[in-house]
């Protein structure tokens, strides 16, 4: 006998070539095979001639048997589908669904302007009806810049815990809360605003640009009484011809600012021989003064003793958009008392009538 055939080739398909030539009887071994042989391929080699190397892949269902013993074997090429399984299709393209859609942090969310409203990140706009509307805005997520928009009504706007970068236009109450809180007020035609500040200290901006419509109201903002001063108020935008500081005044005692004994339902203006303006100042230079602005820093104090021991209380500090420059005399006449059992009621929209008193005007 001779010596032993090499393995065939690779299994081929239903039409793959013939496996590796047979090896004679006696003769050398087969030569490698051409593809596998599948149902239409040659028989495997017979026994004899060298022992083959490994053949190529096994065929599918439709390849051929592996060679047999003999003949030379076929060189490994690349692996077909597993030996028993048919051929499996392709794995679907992923189809391009384009780049992820831009987080909403510009979008616009229309409100009623009735009720509690939790702010979003989103630019939310309240929109006030012909009624006397009551807004209740609670602070939430960070990010947006809200807008209320009041309607043809006395609207009121009331913060919850601190608020910042809310505009309002045409609203004319607007209770901040005890945190600091952050808002633009633009007022429409002849509208007075009333902004009540309750011990932020708060940053307002005053005749804001916020919509269309004109800007030549008034806002009078109002300090209930002496522990509504929170050194750091701004007030940017100040006009002195005709915006106002209300103090609310407990018949000269308590805590109330001293202006003397206030009627209901009225106001009483301070006068110039109270008010102290100079560079660098912050105190009172005699018994009688109350009020010190200080021309190098914009700042308007309280001083609850004039020249006495008592240290000032700064009330707000004006930027530099004010327009007219500030004197003893338009100071007097930014600065009025109101009574206090007045600005209690027209602090608490639950009881009071939706106007302020008619001596306010």
């Amino acid at each position: 006998m001779g010596m032993p055939g090499m393995p065939g080739g690779m299994p081929g398909g239903m039409m793959g070539g013939a496996p590796g030539m047979p090896g004679g009887d006696m003769g050398m071994p087969g030569m490698p095979g051409g593809m596998p042989g599948g149902m239409m391929g040659g028989a495997p080699g017979m026994p004899g001639g060298m022992p083959g190397m490994p053949g190529g892949m096994p065929g599918g269902m439709m390849g051929g048997p592996p060679g047999m013993l003999g003949g030379m074997p076929g060189m490994p090429i690349n692996q077909g589908p597993a030996p028993g399984l048919s051929n499996q299709s392709p794995a679907p393209a992923v189809v391009n669904q384009g780049p992820a859609p831009a987080p909403q942090n510009n979008a616009v969310s229309l409100h009623s302007a009735s009720g509690e409203q939790t702010r979003t990140a989103l630019n939310d706009i309240y929109t006030g009806t012909d009624s006397n509307d009551v807004l209740r805005v609670t602070a939430g997520v960070a990010g947006g810049t809200d807008k209320f928009i009041g309607g043809n009504g006395f609207d009121t706007l009331i913060f919850s815990g601190a608020n910042t970068n809310i505009g309002a236009v045409g609203v004319e109450r607007i209770i901040t809360s005890s945190a600091q809180d952050s808002l633009a007020i633009q007022t429409l035609g002849g509208q007075t605003t009333y902004v009540t500040a309750s011990g932020g200290p708060d940053i307002m901006q005053f005749h804001s640009e916020l919509g269309g419509g004109s800007n030549t109201g008034s806002i009078r903002v109002i300090f209930a009484d002496t522990s509504a001063l929170v050194s750091g108020t701004i007030i940017d935008g100040f006009n002195i011809l005709t915006d106002r500081l209300f103090f609310g005044d407990q018949n000269g005692g308590g805590t109330g600012f001293g202006g003397g004994n206030i009627a209901t339902g009225s106001k009483t203006n301070a006068s110039a021989a109270t008010v102290r303006v100079g560079s660098d100042v912050t105190q009172g230079a005699d018994a009688d003064d109350r009020w010190v602005f200080n021309t190098s820093n914009n700042t308007l104090y309280y001083d609850v003793d004039g020249s006495g021991a008592s240290a000032s209380t700064s009330v707000a500090i004006f930027s530099s958009r004010t327009p007219v420059p500030l004197t003893s005399t338009n100071i007097a006449e930014a600065i009025a008392y109101v009574d206090s059992a007045d600005v209690a009621a027209f602090v608490n929209p639950a009881t009071a009538s939706p106007t302020a008193p008619g001596g306010w005007t």
